[in-house]
C-alpha cells in the first residue's frame, strides 16, 4: 500500500489485516474472480489511492496520533496533566524513531527504560518528578 500498489485479497484467505483492504486500497474477491480482478486493477478500473489511504490511516505517524489521543484521554480522565505526546517510532528490522533527532534527545530516558526492563537497579528518568507517572 505504501508503494501505491492496490491489494487484491482472496475472500477465502484466512489471516492478514483484512480491515485495511477498503475501496481506496484494493479488492476482496473470490478466487474464481482473481483473473478478472487483476485485469481490472492493471487497467486502472476502478482507480485506487492505497498510499494516500495508508498514510492517513495506518502509517506510524497516524498510529502514534491515535495512541496519543487515547493516552491523553486516559491521563485527563484520571486527573493527570498531559505534558507531551509520544514521539513517532517506525518498525523496520528494528524499531526506530521516525525522526532521528528524537533518538539523541531521548537516549538517556531510553537507557533508564532498558535498565528497568532488564530488572537492574532503579535509574531515575530524566525530567520526571513526583507528579508524573512512569
Amino acid at each position: 500500500m505504501f508503494c501505491d500498489v492496490p491489494v487484491i485479497l482472496l475472500a477465502e484467505h484466512i489471516g492478514g489485516v483484512r480491515k485495511n483492504v477498503v475501496s481506496q486500497t484494493g479488492l476482496v474477491v473470490p478466487e474464481r474472480h482473481l483473473v478478472q480482478s487483476l485485469e481490472r486493477v492493471i487497467w486502472g478500473e476502478p482507480s485506487f489511492a492505497p498510499r494516500q489511504w495508508a498514510l492517513e490511516n495506518i502509517s506510524c505517524v497516524a498510529s502514534t496520533a491515535v495512541l496519543n489521543r487515547r493516552l491523553r484521554a486516559v491521563a485527563e480522565q484520571e486527573g493527570e496533566v498531559w505534558t507531551r505526546d509520544s514521539v513517532v517510532r517506525s518498525n523496520s528490522l528494528e524499531s526506530k524513531y521516525f525522526d532521528p533527532a528524537e533518538a539523541a534527545a531521548l537516549a538517556e530516558a531510553n537507557a533508564a527504560v532498558a535498565a528497568f526492563v532488564q530488572n537492574k537497579r532503579s535509574i531515575p528518568v530524566p525530567g520526571a518528578d513526583e507528579h508524573q507517572r512512569h
